[in-house]
Protein backbone atom coordinates (compact mmCIF):
# COMPACT_ATOMS: atom_id res chain seq x y z
CA UNK A 1 0.00 0.00 0.00
CA UNK A 2 1.64 3.54 -0.60
CA UNK A 3 2.03 5.96 1.96
CA UNK A 4 2.64 8.86 -0.20
CA UNK A 5 0.48 10.98 -2.25
CA UNK A 6 -1.41 8.01 -3.51
CA UNK A 7 -2.41 7.19 -0.45
CA UNK A 8 -5.86 8.36 -0.28
CA UNK A 9 -6.59 7.93 -4.10
CA UNK A 10 -6.00 3.99 -3.76
CA UNK A 11 -8.07 3.94 0.14
CA UNK A 12 -11.23 6.25 -1.56
CA UNK A 13 -11.32 3.65 -4.94
CA UNK A 14 -12.60 1.15 -2.36
CA UNK A 15 -15.78 3.23 -0.84
CA UNK A 16 -16.16 4.51 -4.41
CA UNK A 17 -16.71 1.42 -5.94
CA UNK A 18 -19.44 0.91 -3.73
CA UNK A 19 -21.48 3.52 -5.26
CA UNK A 20 -20.53 2.69 -8.49
CA UNK A 21 -21.93 -0.24 -7.87
CA UNK A 22 -25.01 0.90 -6.73
CA UNK A 23 -25.40 3.54 -9.71
CA UNK A 24 -24.96 0.91 -12.49
CA UNK A 25 -27.74 -1.27 -10.20
CA UNK A 26 -29.88 1.16 -10.10
CA UNK A 27 -29.39 2.13 -13.86
CA UNK A 28 -30.17 -1.46 -14.76
CA UNK A 29 -32.83 -1.73 -12.53
CA UNK A 30 -34.59 1.74 -14.23
CA UNK A 31 -33.87 0.07 -17.46
CA UNK A 32 -35.34 -3.58 -17.25
CA UNK A 33 -38.56 -2.20 -15.41
CA UNK A 34 -39.01 0.15 -18.64
CA UNK A 35 -38.61 -2.40 -20.89
CA UNK A 36 -41.42 -4.78 -19.62
CA UNK A 37 -44.10 -4.72 -21.99
CA UNK A 38 -43.04 -1.94 -24.12
CA UNK A 39 -45.60 -3.17 -26.96
CA UNK A 40 -48.11 -2.55 -24.85
CA UNK A 41 -50.95 0.36 -25.51
CA UNK A 42 -51.44 0.98 -21.78
CA UNK A 43 -47.08 1.42 -21.59
CA UNK A 44 -46.94 4.51 -20.12
CA UNK A 45 -49.76 4.36 -17.48
CA UNK A 46 -48.89 1.75 -16.64
CA UNK A 47 -44.87 2.31 -16.03
CA UNK A 48 -46.42 4.98 -13.41
CA UNK A 49 -48.18 3.09 -11.60
CA UNK A 50 -45.46 0.68 -10.86
CA UNK A 51 -43.29 3.54 -9.91
CA UNK A 52 -43.19 2.45 -6.40
CA UNK A 53 -42.17 -0.97 -7.40
CA UNK A 54 -39.08 0.37 -8.63
CA UNK A 55 -39.03 2.73 -5.32
CA UNK A 56 -38.98 -0.52 -3.09
CA UNK A 57 -36.32 -2.57 -5.65
CA UNK A 58 -34.24 0.66 -5.13
CA UNK A 59 -34.60 0.99 -2.12
CA UNK A 60 -34.41 -3.01 -1.05
CA UNK A 61 -31.29 -3.78 -3.25
CA UNK A 62 -29.53 -0.52 -4.00
CA UNK A 63 -29.89 1.55 -0.59
CA UNK A 64 -29.58 -1.03 1.56
CA UNK A 65 -26.55 -2.32 0.35
CA UNK A 66 -24.47 1.20 0.64
CA UNK A 67 -26.13 0.90 4.29
CA UNK A 68 -24.26 -2.54 4.81
CA UNK A 69 -21.06 -1.97 3.12
CA UNK A 70 -20.15 1.96 2.86
CA UNK A 71 -20.06 2.60 7.29
CA UNK A 72 -17.70 -0.69 7.51
CA UNK A 73 -15.35 0.50 4.78
CA UNK A 74 -15.11 3.78 5.73
CA UNK A 75 -13.85 2.99 8.97
CA UNK A 76 -11.51 0.68 8.03
CA UNK A 77 -10.01 2.81 5.31
CA UNK A 78 -9.63 5.90 7.00
CA UNK A 79 -8.32 3.17 10.06
CA UNK A 80 -5.46 2.41 7.67
CA UNK A 81 -4.73 6.05 6.74
CA UNK A 82 -4.38 7.29 10.19
CA UNK A 83 -2.41 4.56 10.79
CA UNK A 84 -0.14 4.72 7.65
CA UNK A 85 0.33 8.75 8.29
CA UNK A 86 1.62 7.33 11.88
CA UNK A 87 4.20 5.12 10.99
CA UNK A 88 5.26 7.38 7.64
CA UNK A 89 6.28 9.95 10.62
CA UNK A 90 8.32 6.93 12.41
CA UNK A 91 9.63 6.01 9.15
CA UNK A 92 11.05 9.69 8.32
CA UNK A 93 12.19 10.33 11.59
CA UNK A 94 14.25 7.14 11.63
CA UNK A 95 15.66 7.99 8.41
CA UNK A 96 17.40 11.26 10.34
CA UNK A 97 17.84 10.52 13.45
CA UNK A 98 19.18 7.36 15.38
CA UNK A 99 16.83 4.46 16.00
CA UNK A 100 17.10 4.52 19.71
CA UNK A 101 16.34 8.44 19.87
CA UNK A 102 12.83 7.62 18.53
CA UNK A 103 11.16 5.91 22.25
CA UNK A 104 7.84 5.02 20.17
CA UNK A 105 5.33 2.61 20.79
CA UNK A 106 3.95 0.53 17.40
CA UNK A 107 -0.06 0.83 19.50
CA UNK A 108 -2.31 3.55 19.07
CA UNK A 109 -3.62 4.23 22.58
CA UNK A 110 -6.78 5.83 23.35
CA UNK A 111 -6.62 9.65 22.25
CA UNK A 112 -5.74 8.10 18.62
CA UNK A 113 -8.37 5.61 18.49
CA UNK A 114 -11.08 8.30 19.34
CA UNK A 115 -9.32 10.50 16.46
CA UNK A 116 -9.73 7.74 14.08
CA UNK A 117 -13.59 7.82 15.02
CA UNK A 118 -14.29 11.02 14.97
CA UNK A 119 -12.65 12.03 11.52
CA UNK A 120 -14.49 8.43 9.93
CA UNK A 121 -17.51 9.84 11.39
CA UNK A 122 -17.28 12.91 9.84
CA UNK A 123 -16.42 10.93 6.34
CA UNK A 124 -19.32 9.29 6.92
CA UNK A 125 -21.36 12.36 7.16
CA UNK A 126 -20.29 13.53 4.11
CA UNK A 127 -21.55 10.28 2.27
CA UNK A 128 -25.06 9.51 4.31
CA UNK A 129 -26.93 12.11 1.65
CA UNK A 130 -25.82 10.08 -1.10
CA UNK A 131 -28.52 7.43 -0.77
CA UNK A 132 -31.33 9.76 -0.21
CA UNK A 133 -30.40 11.49 -3.35
CA UNK A 134 -30.04 7.96 -5.24
CA UNK A 135 -33.95 6.69 -4.30
CA UNK A 136 -35.12 10.41 -5.38
CA UNK A 137 -32.82 10.43 -8.79
CA UNK A 138 -33.86 6.59 -9.74
CA UNK A 139 -37.52 7.35 -9.45
CA UNK A 140 -36.69 11.19 -11.46
CA UNK A 141 -35.13 9.58 -14.17
CA UNK A 142 -37.99 6.98 -14.43
CA UNK A 143 -40.79 9.72 -14.95
CA UNK A 144 -38.66 11.71 -17.40
CA UNK A 145 -38.34 8.58 -19.58
CA UNK A 146 -41.52 8.02 -19.74
CA UNK A 147 -42.75 11.55 -20.10
CA UNK A 148 -39.58 12.14 -22.85
CA UNK A 149 -40.89 8.78 -24.67
CA UNK A 150 -44.65 9.89 -24.58
CA UNK A 151 -43.64 13.26 -25.80
CA UNK A 152 -41.83 11.55 -28.47
CA UNK A 153 -44.14 9.46 -30.21
CA UNK A 154 -47.36 11.28 -29.66
CA UNK A 155 -45.36 13.87 -32.31
CA UNK A 156 -44.77 10.93 -34.22
CA UNK A 157 -40.88 11.42 -34.19
CA UNK A 158 -39.41 8.25 -32.63
CA UNK A 159 -40.95 4.70 -31.70
CA UNK A 160 -41.64 4.42 -28.22
CA UNK A 161 -38.93 1.75 -28.10
CA UNK A 162 -36.22 4.54 -29.64
CA UNK A 163 -37.66 7.37 -27.67
CA UNK A 164 -36.78 5.17 -24.37
CA UNK A 165 -33.78 4.20 -25.38
CA UNK A 166 -32.78 7.64 -26.21
CA UNK A 167 -33.77 9.45 -22.94
CA UNK A 168 -32.12 6.50 -21.04
CA UNK A 169 -29.05 7.25 -22.86
CA UNK A 170 -29.11 10.84 -21.69
CA UNK A 171 -29.23 9.93 -18.22
CA UNK A 172 -26.81 7.46 -18.41
CA UNK A 173 -23.92 9.89 -20.22
CA UNK A 174 -24.48 12.12 -17.53
CA UNK A 175 -24.98 9.19 -14.45
CA UNK A 176 -26.89 10.38 -11.07
CA UNK A 177 -25.95 14.05 -10.67
CA UNK A 178 -26.81 17.21 -8.31
CA UNK A 179 -24.01 16.25 -5.84
CA UNK A 180 -22.57 19.89 -4.58
CA UNK A 181 -19.55 20.21 -2.19
CA UNK A 182 -19.00 22.90 0.47
CA UNK A 183 -16.95 25.08 -2.20
CA UNK A 184 -20.27 25.24 -4.71
CA UNK A 185 -18.78 22.34 -7.04
CA UNK A 186 -21.23 20.18 -8.64
CA UNK A 187 -20.46 16.31 -9.07
CA UNK A 188 -21.36 12.58 -10.35
CA UNK A 189 -22.02 10.63 -7.57
CA UNK A 190 -19.18 8.42 -8.75
CA UNK A 191 -16.72 11.34 -8.49
CA UNK A 192 -18.24 13.06 -5.01
CA UNK A 193 -18.19 10.08 -3.50
CA UNK A 194 -14.27 9.39 -4.39
CA UNK A 195 -13.52 12.82 -3.49
CA UNK A 196 -15.43 13.00 -0.27
CA UNK A 197 -13.64 9.42 0.88
CA UNK A 198 -10.05 11.28 -0.75
CA UNK A 199 -10.55 14.31 1.57
CA UNK A 200 -11.10 11.86 4.61
CA UNK A 201 -7.95 9.65 3.98
CA UNK A 202 -5.87 12.22 3.16
CA UNK A 203 -6.67 14.17 6.45
CA UNK A 204 -6.70 11.05 8.46
CA UNK A 205 -2.99 10.38 7.45
CA UNK A 206 -2.07 13.67 7.67
CA UNK A 207 -3.54 13.84 11.40
CA UNK A 208 -2.27 10.28 12.13
CA UNK A 209 1.60 11.63 10.52
CA UNK A 210 1.25 15.01 13.14
CA UNK A 211 0.16 13.45 15.75
CA UNK A 212 2.98 10.88 15.93
CA UNK A 213 4.99 13.89 15.29
CA UNK A 214 3.57 15.83 18.30
CA UNK A 215 4.29 12.41 20.24
CA UNK A 216 7.82 12.87 19.55
CA UNK A 217 8.56 16.23 20.43
CA UNK A 218 9.00 17.21 16.35
CA UNK A 219 7.23 20.01 15.35
CA UNK A 220 8.31 20.76 11.89
CA UNK A 221 7.55 19.51 9.33
CA UNK A 222 7.59 19.59 4.80
CA UNK A 223 4.76 19.40 2.36
CA UNK A 224 5.58 16.17 0.02
CA UNK A 225 6.56 17.15 -3.59
CA UNK A 226 5.23 15.88 -7.01
CA UNK A 227 4.79 16.19 -10.52
CA UNK A 228 1.24 17.05 -11.04
CA UNK A 229 0.23 19.30 -8.94
CA UNK A 230 -2.21 21.79 -9.53
CA UNK A 231 -1.77 25.49 -9.00
CA UNK A 232 -3.71 25.71 -5.06
CA UNK A 233 -0.89 23.21 -4.31
CA UNK A 234 2.42 24.35 -5.87
CA UNK A 235 3.17 27.16 -3.68
CA UNK A 236 3.16 25.17 -0.78
CA UNK A 237 5.09 21.94 -2.44
CA UNK A 238 8.87 21.77 -0.17
CA UNK A 239 7.78 24.10 2.33
CA UNK A 240 8.43 23.95 5.74
CA UNK A 241 5.79 24.62 8.73
CA UNK A 242 5.33 24.98 12.53
CA UNK A 243 3.07 21.89 13.76
CA UNK A 244 2.50 24.04 17.28
CA UNK A 245 2.47 27.50 15.43
CA UNK A 246 5.60 28.62 17.85
CA UNK A 247 8.00 28.76 15.60
CA UNK A 248 9.78 32.29 14.63
CA UNK A 249 11.59 30.93 11.32
CA UNK A 250 8.34 28.53 9.82
CA UNK A 251 4.71 29.96 9.04
CA UNK A 252 1.84 27.91 11.14
CA UNK A 253 0.88 24.85 9.75
CA UNK A 254 -2.71 25.29 10.79
CA UNK A 255 -2.97 28.61 8.74
CA UNK A 256 -1.64 26.78 5.15
CA UNK A 257 -3.96 27.66 2.68
CA UNK A 258 -5.68 26.11 -0.16
CA UNK A 259 -3.58 22.95 0.36
CA UNK A 260 -5.16 19.32 1.04
CA UNK A 261 -7.99 20.29 -0.77
CA UNK A 262 -10.42 17.56 -2.67
CA UNK A 263 -8.79 15.11 -4.68
CA UNK A 264 -5.42 16.74 -2.90
CA UNK A 265 -2.59 14.24 -3.12
CA UNK A 266 0.03 15.71 -0.87
CA UNK A 267 0.92 14.83 2.41
CA UNK A 268 3.79 15.63 5.27
CA UNK A 269 7.05 14.49 6.38
CA UNK A 270 9.71 15.27 8.82
CA UNK A 271 11.57 17.77 8.89
CA UNK A 272 14.52 18.48 10.90
CA UNK A 273 17.04 21.34 10.39
CA UNK A 274 20.85 20.36 9.69
CA UNK A 275 19.94 16.83 8.74
CA UNK A 276 17.05 17.00 6.39
CA UNK A 277 18.18 17.44 2.79
CA UNK A 278 17.09 20.21 0.83
CA UNK A 279 14.18 19.59 -1.94
CA UNK A 280 13.35 21.99 -4.40
CA UNK A 281 9.64 21.95 -5.49
CA UNK A 282 9.49 20.40 -9.45
CA UNK A 283 6.70 21.77 -10.93
CA UNK A 284 5.25 20.14 -13.91
CA UNK A 285 2.10 21.77 -15.59
CA UNK A 286 2.14 19.57 -18.69
CA UNK A 287 2.00 16.74 -15.96
CA UNK A 288 -1.29 18.61 -14.52
CA UNK A 289 -2.62 18.25 -17.67
CA UNK A 290 -2.16 14.98 -18.71
CA UNK A 291 -3.61 13.99 -15.74
CA UNK A 292 -6.91 15.65 -16.46
CA UNK A 293 -7.19 14.43 -19.92
CA UNK A 294 -6.54 10.92 -18.47
CA UNK A 295 -9.06 11.53 -16.55
CA UNK A 296 -11.66 12.32 -18.88
CA UNK A 297 -10.83 9.55 -21.10
CA UNK A 298 -11.52 7.32 -17.77
CA UNK A 299 -14.70 8.68 -17.61
CA UNK A 300 -15.39 8.03 -21.09
CA UNK A 301 -15.09 4.93 -20.91
CA UNK A 302 -17.40 4.46 -17.87
CA UNK A 303 -19.75 6.46 -19.46
CA UNK A 304 -20.20 3.75 -22.30
CA UNK A 305 -20.45 1.21 -20.02
CA UNK A 306 -23.63 2.78 -18.30
CA UNK A 307 -25.02 3.13 -21.69
CA UNK A 308 -24.38 -0.57 -21.68
CA UNK A 309 -26.18 -1.09 -18.52
CA UNK A 310 -28.92 1.03 -19.86
CA UNK A 311 -29.75 -0.76 -23.57
CA UNK A 312 -32.75 -1.37 -23.78
CA UNK A 313 -31.80 -4.78 -26.56
CA UNK A 314 -28.66 -6.37 -27.42
CA UNK A 315 -28.64 -4.26 -30.84
CA UNK A 316 -28.30 -0.89 -28.59
CA UNK A 317 -25.57 -3.19 -26.31
CA UNK A 318 -23.29 -3.88 -29.13
CA UNK A 319 -23.19 -0.41 -30.01
CA UNK A 320 -22.43 0.76 -26.35
CA UNK A 321 -20.10 -1.89 -26.11
CA UNK A 322 -18.28 -0.96 -29.61
CA UNK A 323 -17.62 3.04 -28.29
CA UNK A 324 -16.31 1.60 -24.96
CA UNK A 325 -13.77 -0.41 -26.45
CA UNK A 326 -13.33 2.88 -28.93
CA UNK A 327 -12.51 4.78 -25.70
CA UNK A 328 -10.04 2.20 -23.94
CA UNK A 329 -8.12 2.12 -27.27
CA UNK A 330 -8.04 6.16 -27.46
CA UNK A 331 -6.90 5.52 -23.52
CA UNK A 332 -4.34 3.18 -24.61
CA UNK A 333 -2.63 5.26 -26.99
CA UNK A 334 -2.66 8.10 -24.48
CA UNK A 335 -0.87 6.37 -21.83
CA UNK A 336 1.50 4.40 -24.23
CA UNK A 337 2.14 7.98 -25.78
CA UNK A 338 2.83 9.89 -22.62
CA UNK A 339 4.34 6.89 -20.53
CA UNK A 340 1.81 7.18 -17.85
CA UNK A 341 0.72 4.33 -15.79
CA UNK A 342 -3.04 3.32 -17.01
CA UNK A 343 -4.99 2.73 -14.32
CA UNK A 344 -7.97 0.04 -15.01
CA UNK A 345 -9.61 0.22 -11.64
CA UNK A 346 -10.50 4.11 -12.46
CA UNK A 347 -12.15 2.61 -16.04
CA UNK A 348 -14.71 0.29 -13.88
CA UNK A 349 -18.08 0.66 -13.90
CA UNK A 350 -18.82 -1.91 -11.44
CA UNK A 351 -21.36 -4.58 -11.29
CA UNK A 352 -24.73 -5.19 -11.01
CA UNK A 353 -25.62 -5.54 -7.06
Amino acid sequence: MPTGPALGENLAKRVAEIYINAEVTTLTKITEQLGEGMDDPDWAPTKLAEIRRLRQGVSDDVISYIDDMMPGEVNAVVRQAYERGGDQAVADLRKLVDEDDIPVTRGFGRIHQQRIEALAAETVERLEPVSSRILRASEDIYRSVIAETVEQTAAGVMTRKEAAQSALNKFANRGITGFVDNAGRHWNMASYCEMATRTGTIQSAVEGHRNRMEENGRDLVRVSNHGDECNLCRPHEGRVYSLSGESEQYPPFDQVDGLFHPNCRHTIGAYIPGLSTAVEPQTSPKGYKETQEQRYMERGVRQWKRREAAALDDNERRKASAKRREWQGRLREFTDATDRRREYDREQIGEAI
